[in-house]
């Protein structure tokens, strides 16, 4: 699970929404590097906000996550999408950038494949919102021989919940920093309870 381990890698290298629509159940994106799908957003009521409603609020998160996860299969800490998505010089614009560009010291790279879902966006306040989601994905791996990198890099493969806030800079809503967990199964409480994703897609 790539995402685990930005505060590991933080520490190692010191010197260095959508909103999901529940009307039919939960809905689950599928994302990879190579070709990423349209997501669908919506969540019933869009209270006005900044920047427009839950819809681009809950998008712009699934689209941060999505750059991140480009970001790092690429090996490229500045890649545009991803430096877009983020806050400048915010918590998650340190942790991201400091961890794709440790990939790439390491000649590891992430996941080519990743599933995204269970987004849902839980508060606006002005400028500011909060989002949840969940991700699965099977791990970094060493450029060289394909072999899983060490868990510090991101090579478990699991599930991983998020806890994110979003703000609104110039009208454009941008992750500001995230919270992540790492719940062992689809059965435990948090971001990815009942999960629906294929592991072998």
């Amino acid at each position: 699970m790539i995402v685990a381990s930005i505060t590991s890698v933080i520490v190692l290298v010191a010197a260095c929404g959508h909103a999901v629509a529940r009307v039919e159940g939960r809905s689950t994106t599928t994302s990879s590097a190579v070709n990423r799908p349209a997501s669908r957003p919506g969540r019933g009521h869009t209270p006005e906000a900044h920047g427009g409603g839950r819809e681009a609020i809950g998008a712009a998160w699934l689209a941060a996550l999505n750059a991140f996860y480009e970001a790092s299969h690429e090996d490229n800490a500045r890649l545009p999408a991803l430096i877009a998505s983020l806050v400048p010089g915010s918590p998650s614009y340190k942790q991201e950038t400091t961890f794709v560009a440790a990939l790439a010291v390491s000649g590891v790279a992430g996941p080519p494949r990743w599933r995204i879902g269970e987004v849902e966006v839980r508060s606006v306040a002005g400028a500011t919102a909060t989002v949840s989601g969940c991700s699965f994905d099977e791990g970094s791996h060493y450029r060289a021989s394909g072999t899983p990198a060490p868990p510090s890099l991101g090579g478990s493969p699991g599930l991983t919940g998020y806890f994110a806030t979003m703000k609104d800079v110039g009208g454009s809503w941008r992750l500001y920093t995230m919270r992540v967990t790492f719940p062992s199964s689809t059965k435990e409480a948090g971001p990815c309870h009942d999960f629906a994703y294929d592991r072998s897609a």
